[in-house]
């Protein structure tokens, strides 16, 4: 995915699913409303899987491009080229300006940290070089819990991408067989009924599976 349609997704998702909109409405008038409601449903779930895949994404890149300023302000702390840390905030500043989530929850506890280490310092007269360095080392100590996490859960989301392809492997089996179960789904009551109750349910289980995901996710960066 490019850059400009992941910006796109990341800050107007709702704009992405206006875009979608024709294509359900054709759907609504060629196939009927339960077929409209299903793509409808599918096209939104995607839309906020994406959205949240790359969200992931952009924060781990802030995250990593902080703890990068950190590290070039120790350095210039180190070598006496900056003595007070003035170059800290000149380049958080430039890492939240190319950010594309300033306002995740663990782009926020960093810039917190950082801040924290600053206002310690300048109170208590504790070197900033060796708050600063303990920030680097639980941003990092973060950002391994988060891996571990990624990898702890990643049967979890495997399941759920699953879950979301199997009511079209089901259609396509069936149609394999000889068996039409397109109009039965779509045109009868009893069909109508079970499609759009089998819709909500898997559309709800994803939701539910990954916000326990993101909640692991979100812990691991306190």
């Amino acid at each position: 995915m490019s850059a400009r349609l992941r910006g796109i997704v990341l800050r107007h998702p709702f704009a992405v699913l206006v875009a979608l909109v024709p294509l359900v409405a054709v759907l609504l008038l060629r196939f009927g409303p339960v077929a409209g409601f299903a793509v409808a449903v599918y096209l939104a779930m995607t839309v906020w899987i994406v959205r949240r895949l790359v969200v992931r994404d952009a924060v781990k890149d802030t995250v990593t491009a902080l703890v990068d300023a950190i590290e070039s302000t120790v350095g210039d702390l180190r070598a006496g080229i900056t003595p007070d840390g003035a170059g800290l905030a000149v380049r958080v500043q430039r890492v939240l300006a190319a950010s594309a989530t300033p306002s995740a929850p663990a782009v926020r506890a960093a810039t917190l940290r950082l801040d924290s280490a600053r206002r310690v310092s300048e109170y208590l007269g504790t070197p900033l070089v060796d708050l600063l360095e303990r920030v680097e080392a639980d941003l990092k100590a973060a950002q391994a819990l988060r891996q571990s996490a990624d990898v702890q859960t990643s049967a979890a989301h495997a399941s759920a991408y699953m879950l979301m392809a199997m009511p079209a492997a089901g259609l396509f089996g069936a149609v394999a067989m000889g068996i039409d179960p397109v109009d039965q789904l779509l045109h009868t009551p009893l069909g109508a009924a079970c499609t759009v109750l089998a819709v909500t349910l898997q559309s709800a289980g994803l939701f539910v599976t990954f916000r326990m995901v993101d909640f692991l996710s979100r812990e691991a960066w306190r």
